[in-house]
């Protein structure tokens, strides 16, 4: 091997170890900041009475007024049940609505497609926003009912049900597209030969359903099954303006009132927990199960029929799904802004479009030149280890973004005790927007490499032989050959990153210097600190408006480059 391939398979191999590096250097910091000594916040936290306050009463006063539970134990509760939920109805609607969809012969498919998956543009806490104002009134009339029928406490725990009720359908409409669009992908690639074998032996569609498509399917729906959960648990917009308390609500809690990083980083790790159960759990079920399938003869080639009253049932369901999921909430939306428009200085928004957008491109160009410089280093150098390092660079992304922040923010603090490092540190994250870019790179990564690896694996070996036959170096290889074919890829991915950076909060919250103020920020700010609804669904429907537009783009690339292949 010559001097030159050994000093070029070093470069490829430097780089990955710096990539790994900061993926894994705030994951290593909430690891050692939780083995430190508890702080006291979180006694206060994991104790009924810290204060030992209650103990100096009666005893029949302590059976009144001792709590039943911890703080914690009320936040792992509150979230174990909307993650639970979510997760539940999101994966009911999806696969309902993919397996529909895939095995039924009906007129505008593709749109039907489209129009479901179009909730993916809308944050959360946006969505939040609309349905609270919506069912403001429904709220307020049902509540009183029940205070006059059955009693103040009863009341209580009806507004508690509600806000739980309303939290549910917010969450399960934001993200169950995730499990949508990977059931439909699976299903539509499913042989046609399994469930022609299954009709002939007398199984109805939902029977095929269960017995074929479901175990065929299911890693490509436990895929969209682990973005739910993992969106889920990194929620906290929806969270505060609904008003339920979770470990995340908890965790920002802290940093506002005692900025206990060490409590602060516990509470995070309980979600990491949870994240890693989660993976886990989705690992032993499958155990040594493998899933293959013909590829030849998909089901969406020959669908079935169907009569009146049952097409009539699909289209119906799909479109209450989407008026539930997309046109009651922008309606609304829509509704708020031609009332904030009147009261708001539109020059007011000029720094947080410019900031938004300063901060979605810079942090997507540079994500996206390090997704290609992972996959074209597995391109170059196949190696078990090489494919090893690429799966660590992105593991930020099964980490919520709160998290990763508050593991960043306990790096920071770790590194200003050294004064050239401090310097370093003040400068990317408090006097300039370069550290919030690299955190979203880090958080991000996995969704442009995904991209850009499938146009790498659509590219054949072969011209990369003849280039090199032909006398061409790697890097001209590259730059003259493999860059013009990954140009839908590349610039799919680009706009994924811009509108999944544009829509992020929490991380967002965390890091942000004080001079910089997102639309995400301005929005949330606007409708869960000041409650002004009217001028926040201005910035709220920008957001949308650019999540709508990165959609339809998207789709307009991955048509076009399926025409041309």
């Amino acid at each position: 091997m010559s001097a030159q391939r050994v000093i070029n398979k070093w470069f490829w191999i430097l780089g990955m170890g710096v990539v790994c590096a900061l993926v894994s250097i705030p994951l290593y910091q909430i690891l050692m900041e939780v083995l430190q000594t508890p702080s006291e916040g979180w006694r206060l936290l994991t104790e009924k009475d810290p204060d030992g306050l209650i103990a100096l009463l009666p005893e029949e006063m302590q059976v009144e007024l001792l709590p039943e539970h911890t703080v914690l134990y009320e936040r792992v509760k509150s979230t174990c049940i909307i993650l639970c939920s979510v997760i539940l109805l999101s994966t009911l609607l999806g696969v309902t609505l993919a397996w529909m969809l895939s095995v039924y012969k009906l007129r505008g498919k593709g749109a039907i497609t489209f129009l479901l998956a179009l909730p993916l543009a809308i944050p959360s806490y946006v969505m939040a926003s609309c349905y609270k104002q919506v069912s403001a009134g429904m709220e307020l009339s049902t509540s009183i009912y029940v205070r006059d029928s059955y009693g103040a406490e009863a009341m209580q725990g009806y507004d508690l049900w509600w806000n739980y009720s309303l939290a549910i359908l917010v969450l399960t409409c934001s993200y169950y597209p995730y499990v949508f669009l990977a059931a439909r992908s699976a299903f539509c690639s499913l042989s046609q030969e399994y469930v022609e074998s299954a009709r002939m032996l007398g199984d109805s569609s939902w029977r095929i359903l269960m017995r074929v498509a479901l175990p065929l399917a299911r890693p490509a729906i436990m895929a969209g099954v682990m973005l739910v959960a993992l969106e889920t648990l990194n929620e906290y917009g929806a969270m505060k303006i609904i008003g339920i308390e979770t470990l995340l609500t908890e965790v920002f809690k802290i940093r506002a009132g005692t900025n206990d990083l060490n409590t602060a980083v516990r509470v995070a790790s309980c979600i990491m927990v949870m994240v890693f159960a989660l993976l886990i759990g989705e690992q032993l079920l499958r155990g040594r199960k493998k899933f293959h399938a013909s590829r030849s003869g998909g089901v969406v080639q020959r669908n079935q029929g169907l009569g009146g009253i049952s097409m009539g049932f699909v289209y119906l369901f799909s479109a209450l799904t989407f008026i539930m999921a997309f046109a009651l909430p922008v309606s609304e939306l829509l509704r708020l802004a031609s009332h904030g428009i009147k009261v708001t200085e539109l020059s007011t928004l000029l720094d947080p479009v410019w900031d938004s957008f300063r901060l979605a491109l810079g942090a997507s160009g540079m994500t996206l030149v390090v997704a290609l410089f992972i996959a074209y280093a597995n391109r170059l150098i196949p190696q078990w280890w090489m494919v090893a390092m690429s799966k660590i660079s992105t593991l930020g992304y099964a980490v919520p973004g709160a998290i990763l922040g508050i593991g960043i923010v306990a790096w920071n603090g770790a590194m200003m005790n050294d004064s050239a490092a401090g310097e370093l540190v003040q400068w990317l994250f408090y006097q300039s927007t370069v550290g919030l870019m690299i955190a979203y790179g880090i958080r991000f990564l996995t969704v442009s490499l995904g991209s850009v690896d499938a146009g790498f694996k659509s590219i054949r070996g072969t011209l990369d032989e003849a280039s090199s036959m032909l006398g061409s170096s790697r890097w001209k290889t590259f730059l003259q050959i493999h860059m013009p074919l990954l140009r839908p890829s590349i610039l799919a991915g680009l706009l994924i990153l811009f509108v999944d950076v544009m829509k992020e909060l929490p991380m967002t919250l965390i890091l942000s210097p004080f001079n910089t103020e997102t639309l995400a920020i301005n929005a949330y700010s606007l409708f869960a600190v000041q409650e002004d609804y009217a001028r926040g669904s201005l910035p709220a429907l920008i957001l949308v408006l650019a999540g709508i537009s990165g959609m339809a783009m998207v789709r307009l690339l991955l048509r076009t480059s399926k025409t041309i292949s």
